[in-house]
């Protein structure tokens, strides 16, 4: 199994065929996107990890319409949140 960050995955979504107008849920998982050995807790840490997903996706071309903290914690209650985008013509 392989872990990318969302900021760099988005960007690949160009090898297949998405609508124009297409919309992305995405999990933002801090530990991957701020490349960190461990998941870290605090919510800092989560809001820059959206921020940094939200640079990445946009630069994908996609308009990030919003974000939130996810309701469910991760595995070993790893604080993640949900990035809403849509896929700009």
């Amino acid at each position: 199994m392989s872990y990318l960050a969302l900021a760099a995955a988005v960007g690949q979504l160009d090898r297949i065929v998405v609508a124009h107008d297409a919309d992305l849920i995405g999990l933002v998982k801090p530990m991957f996107e701020l490349r960190l050995a461990t998941a870290p807790s605090d919510a800092i840490s989560v809001d820059a990890a959206t921020e940094r997903a939200a640079a990445g996706i946009a630069a994908a071309g996609w308009r990030v319409i919003g974000a939130m903290a996810s309701p469910v914690l991760g595995g070993r209650g790893a604080v993640e949140a949900l990035i809403h985008a849509r896929r700009s013509p």
